[in-house]
């Protein structure tokens, strides 16, 4: 089984990759996020590639989740800082 089918999965035990487990962190937790901002970098590549897949749109969509990836990391805190004042719960995995 692929580490992407383990996203959807809302039990059971699976082995996953860095970036995997990062965002089934985000997906599942109880404070419901709604904003996962990532600044672009060499160590978060994996994840940035996992995000912008297309066969995840779905499962964003139906965990409200939206996430912004921007290549630098004041500007993440920035863009996070701001959804945050708006009430939105977020995310942000800052590098660099």
């Amino acid at each position: 089984m692929s580490n992407a089918q383990h996203l959807f999965e809302h039990q059971g035990q699976a082995r996953l990759s860095a970036c995997y487990s990062i965002l089934k962190a985000v997906l599942e937790c109880q404070a419901h996020v709604s904003r996962f901002i990532v600044s672009r970098s060499e160590s978060t590549r994996p994840l940035v590639e996992l995000l912008e897949q297309g066969s995840l749109r779905e499962l964003f969509r139906r965990h409200q989740l939206v996430h912004h990836v921007v290549d630098d990391a004041g500007r993440a805190a920035t863009l996070a800082r701001w959804e945050a004042r708006e009430g939105r719960r977020v995310v942000a995995l800052l590098t660099g």
